[in-house]
């Protein structure tokens, strides 16, 4: 069996993080939305220092 790594939206770190803040603890959000809760204690922090960005493209990438 192939292990394959999840991708999560922008969108869905900052409602996971802010979920956490808010709703309860961590491991019950994790619990709820199917996901590691190390990776959720990674997104509330970073949510917390106000480091959530867009990533940027380069100019390479654009016709």
């Amino acid at each position: 069996m192939k292990n394959t790594r999840r991708n999560f939206t922008l969108d869905f770190k900052i409602l996971a993080a802010t979920m956490s803040i808010h709703c309860g603890r961590v491991r019950d959000v994790a619990r709820e939305l199917n996901i590691s809760k190390s990776a959720l204690q990674y997104w509330k922090k970073i949510y917390q220092e106000g480091r959530f960005t867009i990533k940027k493209t380069s100019a390479k990438n654009i016709p």
